[in-house]
């Protein structure tokens, strides 16, 4: 269907929760899709870009929300190499712009 509707000044976001799932007693986390067939397929082999949220209480018990860019084993996280760096700031503007500059030039 994104095939379908595919323009030059269209950015699509999909948002999405994550599910965790244990190997060998270490945490991951996956894109979580809804039925049987779907969880078959790598949704993440078919993207550029895959961000995971990270949420981090500090010590004045407030939250921050940064984006995680390339995996570091626990995740699907991923970017074309050099748009990013490992962890960026939770702002989908400055995303689009960064991929954007980075496919278009």
């Amino acid at each position: 269907m994104m095939r379908e509707i595919k323009r030059d000044d269209l950015v699509v976001f999909v948002m999405a929760h994550c599910e965790p799932y244990d190997v060998n007693g270490i945490t991951h986390y996956r894109t979580m899709t809804n039925g049987k067939k779907l969880s078959k397929i790598n949704l993440n082999a078919f993207l550029a870009y895959n961000l995971y949220t990270k949420v981090t209480k500090t010590p004045d018990n407030k939250f921050t929300y940064d984006l995680i860019t390339q995996s570091d084993g626990t995740t699907e996280a991923r970017s074309v190499m050099g748009v990013f760096d490992p962890k960026i700031e939770n702002n989908l503007e400055v995303i689009r712009k960064s991929v954007l500059e980075a496919e278009i030039g």
